[in-house]
Parts: structure tokens; sequence; C-alpha cells
């Protein structure tokens, strides 16, 4: 393993983190917000769930894979 190993699986871990926080807050706040109440609002939650579970496999499959 070479240091820019750690350096790609140190970036993918902390973009995955990132992405996941700031997509979860997204999705609370179009989840409480009473103008996102409908079809839209729905799909926009529904992309941002799905795109949570992609960021949190990156987080934790690839990052730790690419260390080992």
């Amino acid at each position: 393993m070479t240091s820019e190993d750690k350096i790609v699986a140190s970036i993918i871990v902390s973009l995955g983190i990132l992405g996941v926080i700031i997509d979860s807050t997204a999705a609370y706040f179009v989840f409480r917000s009473s103008q996102f109440h409908h079809s839209f609002g729905y799909l926009c939650v529904n992309h941002m769930i799905a795109d949570v579970g992609v960021l949190l496999t990156f987080t934790g499959w690839a990052g730790p894979t690419i260390i080992l």
C-alpha cells in the first residue's frame, strides 16, 4: 500500500461521510417542508435516500478496500 492509496481512501471516505450528512439533512428538510408534500417532494426524498445508500456503500466498502 502506497501513500497514494491512503490519500485516495481518505478522500473517498471523507466525501462519502460529507455526502451522507448533506443528503440526510436535505431529505429531512424536504420531508418537513409543507411545500413538498406531493409527488415531486416524495420523489426527491426517495432519490436522496437512494443516494445515501450509495454513499454508505462507497464509504463502508470502497474506502476500506483500497486500504487493504
